[in-house]
C-alpha cells in the first residue's frame, strides 16, 4: 500500500524533436498564416504569404525583442518592413519549445481594410439602391395625391369635368372613386343651385315691382323667404272696379320650398286671370277655389288666404278669409285693435266650398290695416320665444303717424332683432295700407 504525500519532489518532461516537415504540418493544420523560431533565433517553417525579409541585423534585433517578451501573451513585434503579432511559448528549465510567430499584423490589417472597403462599398451600393426603391415607391405614392390634389384644385376654381383616374388597386383608387362621385354630386348641386338662383329671381319678379298709385292709400308690401324660393306671395290685382278701388291678397302655401313655389305662382296666375273678369271677391275665389282643389287632390296641399277689396271713394272695405289669419285694422282715434276675420276654409281642400265677403264701412283717414302671415308671429328666438301678436299691436300704435313703408319696415326691423342670429322657420309676408 502506498503512502501519497502532497508536495513537490520534482519533475518529469519529455522532450521530443521537431521536424520541418513537422512544422510544416501544424502551420497548414493550423489554417493561419504562422512561423516557428528556435532558441537562436532561426525561423524554422513558414507559409508563401507569410516570409518576412530579414537581414542578418534586423533577424539578431527581432531576437533580441522577442526574447525579451513575457510568455504566453501576444505583443507585437517589428521584423523588416513588416509587423508580426507574437506569441512566446514560455521555456522550462532545460526544454525550449521555441517561439511562435502568429499573423502578419500589416496583412491582417490589409485584410481588414479589404473587408472594409468592401462593405463601405456594400453600404453605398445598398443605400444608392435603398434611395432608388425609395424614390419609386414615393413616386407611386405621391403621383396619385398629386392627381388628387390637381383634381381637388380644378374643382375649387369650378371645373367638374375631368374625371380623376389612379390606377393603383389600393386606397388611393378608393380615394379617387369616392372624388369622382363628390365631383358628380357637385355637378348636380352646382346645377341645382342654379336653378334655384333663376326660381329664386323668378319668383322676386313675380312680387309687385311697386305698389299701385290710388288716391287716399298708402300701400306697401314685404316678402322674407327662410329659403332661396317660398311659398308665401301678396299682390295688387288689377280688376274691372271703378277708379279708386284696389285688390290685394296675401296668401301662405303650406310648406316652404321649391314646391311651395310652383303653387304660389300657380296661385298667382289663377287669381289675375280670375280677377281680370267681371264678379265679386266672393266668387272670384270661388272660382279659384274649384280649380286649385281640382289641381291638388289627393296631395294633402292647400293655400291660406286673405283677399281684400278696398274702395278709397266710398271709404268701404270688404274681404274674403280663407282659413287665413285675419287682418288687423288699427283705429287711431280710439286707440283700438280689430281683427278682421271670418268664415272660410283654405284653398284647394274642397272644390264645393263656398265663400261669404265680409265688409266695413266709414273708413276714416289715419287708420292702418295690417295683413300678414303667421311666420311673422309664430317666429321664435335663441330661447324658443315666440315674436307674438302682441308685439305686433304695440309696434303698430307706436309707428301709426308714420307711412306704410315705415310702419312695415319697423315690424320687420324688430322681428330681426328679435330673432338675433336665429334663423327664419317660416316665410314672412307683410302688407301695410294706411289710408
Amino acid at each position: 500500500m502506498g503512502i501519497y504525500v502532497q508536495e513537490l519532489i520534482g519533475a518529469v518532461v519529455v522532450g521530443m524533436p521537431w521536424s520541418i516537415q513537422d512544422l510544416n504540418a501544424i502551420r497548414e493544420l493550423s489554417h493561419a498564416e504562422i512561423a516557428f523560431f528556435d532558441t537562436t533565433g532561426v525561423m524554422l517553417s513558414t507559409g508563401p504569404p507569410f516570409t518576412p525579409q530579414l537581414g542578418k541585423e534586423d533577424s539578431s534585433i527581432a531576437w533580441s525583442q522577442l526574447s525579451a517578451l513575457p510568455s504566453d501573451w501576444p505583443s507585437m513585434l517589428p521584423a523588416g518592413l513588416e509587423r508580426f503579432i507574437v506569441i512566446k511559448v514560455g521555456t522550462h528549465q532545460e526544454v525550449s519549445p521555441g517561439y511562435i510567430v502568429a499573423r502578419s499584423l500589416d496583412q491582417q490589417l490589409e485584410f481588414w481594410n479589404r473587408m472594409w472597403r468592401w462593405l463601405l462599398e456594400l453600404g453605398i451600393g445598398g443605400v444608392f439602391i435603398g434611395c432608388v426603391v425609395s424614390f419609386i415607391l414615393s413616386r407611386g405614392i405621391s403621383q396619385p395625391i398629386y392627381i388628387l390634389q390637381s383634381a381637388f384644385r380644378r374643382v375649387s376654381q369650378g371645373d367638374f369635368k375631368q374625371q380623376v383616374t389612379v390606377r393603383n388597386r389600393d386606397e388611393f383608387a378608393e380615394l379617387a372613386t369616392a372624388f369622382n362621385r363628390m365631383q358628380e354630386d357637385l355637378v348636380e348641386r352646382a346645377q341645382m343651385k342654379q336653378a334655384l338662383l333663376v326660381a329664386e329671381e323668378v319668383q322676386r319678379n313675380l312680387l309687385p315691382a311697386a305698389p299701385p298709385r290710388v288716391k287716399h292709400l298708402d300701400i306697401a308690401g314685404v316678402s322674407i323667404y327662410c329659403n332661396a324660393i317660398g311659398g308665401d306671395y301678396y299682390d295688387y290685382l288689377e280688376g274691372p272696379q271703378g277708379p279708386g278701388t284696389v285688390r290685394i291678397v296675401v296668401a301662405d302655401v303650406c310648406d316652404h320650398g321649391m314646391a311651395a313655389a310652383l303653387l304660389m305662382a300657380s296661385s298667382r296666375a289663377l287669381l289675375r286671370s280670375r280677377s281680370l273678369r267681371p264678379g265679386p271677391i266672393e266668387k272670384v275665389i270661388g272660382d279659384v277655389n274649384q280649380v286649385i282643389s281640382l289641381e291638388m287632390k289627393d296631395t294633402g296641399r292647400f293655400i291660406t288666404l286673405f283677399f281684400m277689396e278696398i274702395n278709397a271713394e266710398t271709404r268701404q272695405l270688404r274681404w274674403v278669409r280663407a282659413g287665413h289669419e285675419a287682418a288687423i285694422l288699427y283705429h287711431p282715434v280710439t286707440d283700438r285693435i280689430e281683427n278682421l276675420s271670418g268664415p272660410g276654409v283654405a284653398l284647394g281642400v274642397d272644390a264645393d266650398q263656398s265663400y261669404t265677403a265680409q265688409s266695413k264701412n266709414g273708413l276714416i283717414d289715419g287708420q292702418v290695416l295690417v295683413i300678414g302671415t303667421d311666420g311673422i308671429w309664430e317666429a321664435r328666438n335663441a330661447a324658443g320665444e315666440m315674436f307674438g301678436k302682441d308685439r305686433m299691436y304695440r309696434l303698430l300704435r307706436r309707428h301709426a303717424g308714420g307711412s306704410a313703408q315705415e310702419i312695415g319696415d319697423s315690424m320687420i326691423r324688430q322681428l330681426r332683432q328679435f330673432l338675433g342670429g336665429s334663423e327664419l322657420e317660416d316665410d314672412v309676408t307683410l302688407v301695410v295700407v294706411k289710408l
